[in-house]
């Protein structure tokens, strides 16, 4: 997230809002901590942040309007952020492509596994369970998960992989089981007898129907007033005044806050932004 010039620190309160919601999210939960200016502290939804902090500002004692947040990247990323924050700031997003979850978004694994990645991945992994589970009504025709689990197999050489994976998944509360060579050929009957020395099956994991998700996130920022544009590529980034211009064929804007949600792209975006 920008939210300031480059090596700026204090001035404007609008240049840190975003900042200081994200960086008070508490790991697994969607509660955050509020320390005001007069170092009063207390607890309040990770909603209510994000009205407190982006819906309205006060300056000199004079109420602000609605800041203007430029989301850069109309992929999973992109599309999820404009979906919470449109409700509370006036939410352009911008995407290179012809269309939405163009790149990385359109062509993953589609799999949620909690037991996937490093230990910070598989705690923001389980921290979204809920919301796939079940969303807010109306935003997807059908259920975003489907059952499918998880097979990781391998041979004698492997075993210190398995008991890694084993491990990890217990302290994260999630169990697997292991399997014998002939209830492996049963669960996957392609397989040869002496395809594997041990399996490990792990039921926590589903299909995500990426798809449904993405226009979700992209139909609810839109019901929220958010506005996506399709085929703007951004070149320039600089400052104007207390706030951002984003610059390129076709393109003008003018944002209070950007994020950066642009994949690949992102380095390339942080340096016009002189980051």
């Amino acid at each position: 997230v920008a939210a300031g010039g480059p090596g700026r620190r204090g001035g404007n309160p609008r240049e840190t809002l975003v900042v200081t919601a994200v960086a008070g999210i508490r790991r697994g939960s969607e509660r955050a901590h509020r320390s005001d200016r007069h170092g009063q502290g207390g607890n309040l939804s990770y909603d209510h942040v994000l009205r407190i902090r982006l819906a309205y500002d006060t300056l000199g004692g004079r109420s602000m309007g609605p800041i203007e947040v430029c989301i850069v990247g109309g992929g999973m990323a992109g599309a999820s952020v404009a979906f919470h924050l449109a409700p509370h700031a006036r939410v352009t997003l911008l995407e290179r492509e012809p269309h939405a979850g163009y790149h990385s978004s359109g062509r993953s694994a589609a799999l949620y596994a909690p037991n996937y990645g490093s230990a910070l991945i598989q705690r923001l992994t389980l921290a979204g369970e809920s919301f796939l589970t079940e969303p807010p009504a109306g935003f997807a025709a059908a259920p975003l998960l489907q059952e499918r689990g998880f097979l990781v197999m391998g041979t004698n050489a492997q075993l210190a992989a398995r008991d890694e994976y084993a491990s990890a998944s217990r302290a994260a509360g999630l169990e697997t089981r292991r399997l014998t060579s002939s209830e492996l050929c049963e669960l996957v009957p392609v397989l040869r007898p002496d395809a594997a020395d041990w399996a490990l099956l792990d039921p926590n994991a589903w299909d995500i129907d990426v798809e449904a998700l993405l226009q979700g996130y992209l139909r609810g920022a839109r019901a929220h007033g958010a506005r996506t544009l399709t085929s703007r590529d951004v070149t320039t980034v600089e400052r104007a005044g207390s706030s951002w211009r984003l610059r390129g064929p076709e393109l003008d804007v003018q944002a209070d806050v950007i994020v950066n949600a642009a994949g690949a792209w992102a380095d390339e975006l942080a340096a016009h932004a002189g980051l």
